[in-house]
C-alpha cells in the first residue's frame, strides 16, 4: 500500500501543470494508471477510498492561492480518524495556556494528573522529558514525533470533552467530533469527565484546573455506524460481527486538510478562524 500512495504523490507531481485546467483531475489520474488503480476505481464505494488534492500556487509577490481537486469525497461517509485527531487537540491546548493568560503557566509548565474518576490514571513523571515531568510541551513533542496515545488522552484531559467541542465549532470545524481517548477504554460516560491536574513553575503552583464534566448531550442524533466483520472485544476474543464506532473520534478528510491549511496559511482564513497561537508556538509547532 505504501509503494502504491508513493506512486500516486510522484504521478500527482507530474500532472500538477494540466491540474488546472481539469476538474476531474484525481479522477483522469486514478484511471491512467488502471494497473494500480483500477480495483479502487471501479469500486470506490467498497474500498471506501477517499483523495483530496490541493495545488497551492503563488504569485508575484509570493502571496499563495489554493485549488483543491478531489474523488469520492462524502464528509458524512465515516472513517477511523485514528491519529490524525491529536493534531488538533496540540494546537488547542496551546490556544488554551494563551487565552488562561496566567503568569508562569506556559506550555513548559511543570504538570501534575490526578484522578477522580473511572478510567482516569494519574501522572506525575514523563521520563521522556528532559527534567523527567510531563508539560504540554513535550505532550505535544510525543504526538507529532510518535504519534504517542498516552500525550493525546493528556491533552484530551487538559481541554476537556466539551471545550474541544465548542472551540472546533467556533472556528468553523462543524463536522469534526473528538469524542473519546485511547486504549483506555472510554465509554460513553468516562470519556465526558476529564481529571484534576496542577501546573507548577519553579515549584510553585501557578494553576490548579478540577475534574471537568461534559453536561451537554455531545451524542444526541449519532446514529449506529456498523464497519467490518469481527473485532476483539477487551479480552482479546473475537466477536464475529461488525463493530459500531458511533461513538468514536470523526474527522472528515476535507476537515483535516482544512485544519491544516489554517495552521500553514494561517493568513488564509478569517481571523476567527484561526488558532490563537503565538509566533513561538507556529515555530514550535512547525
Amino acid at each position: 500500500m505504501k509503494k502504491v500512495l508513493v506512486l500516486l504523490l510522484i504521478i500527482l507531481f507530474n500532472k500538477v501543470a494540466t491540474a488546472q485546467a481539469d476538474k476531474n483531475f484525481i479522477e483522469k489520474l486514478l484511471k491512467s494508471k488502471p494497473e494500480l488503480f483500477k480495483e479502487i476505481f471501479n469500486d470506490p464505494d467498497k474500498h471506501e477510498v477517499q483523495v483530496v488534492y490541493t495545488q497551492i500556487n503563488r504569485d508575484k509577490n509570493n502571496r499563495p492561492s489554493f485549488k483543491t481537486y478531489t474523488f469520492n469525497v462524502d464528509r458524512n461517509r465515516f472513517f477511523y480518524a485514528a491519529s490524525t485527531v491529536k493534531l488538533p487537540l496540540a494546537l488547542l491546548s496551546l490556544e488554551k495556556i494563551n487565552k488562561l493568560n496566567i503568569n508562569g503557566l506556559n506550555k513548559e509548565a511543570a504538570l501534575k494528573i490526578d484522578s477522580a474518576s473511572r478510567k482516569q490514571i494519574a501522572v506525575s513523571v514523563d521520563t521522556s522529558a528532559s527534567n523527567g515531568l510531563p508539560s504540554i510541551s513535550n505532550y505535544i513533542k510525543k504526538i507529532l514525533l510518535v504519534s504517542d496515545n498516552d500525550a493525546y488522552n493528556r491533552l484530551y484531559e487538559f481541554l476537556g470533552q466539551q471545550y474541544i467541542d465548542e472551540r472546533l465549532k467556533e472556528k468553523g470545524f462543524r463536522d469534526v467530533r473528538i469524542l473519546n481517548r485511547y486504549v483506555v477504554g472510554d465509554d460513553t460516560i468516562t470519556a465526558r469527565y476529564t481529571n484534576p491536574m496542577q501546573f507548577y513553575s519553579g515549584g510553585k503552583m501557578v494553576y490548579s484546573q478540577p475534574q471537568v464534566y461534559n453536561s451537554n448531550n455531545i451524542y444526541k442524533g449519532l446514529k449506529p455506524i456498523f464497519k467490518g466483520k469481527g473485532y476483539l472485544n477487551a479480552k482479546d476474543s473475537l466477536i464475529n460481527k461488525p463493530y459500531n464506532l458511533q461513538y468514536k473520534n470523526f474527522y472528515p478528510l476535507q476537515e483535516q486538510q482544512k485544519l491544516l491549511k489554517t495552521l500553514l496559511f494561517p493568513e488564509s482564513v478569517a481571523a476567527s478562524q484561526r488558532f490563537g497561537l503565538t509566533d513561538d508556538d507556529y515555530n514550535f509547532v512547525y
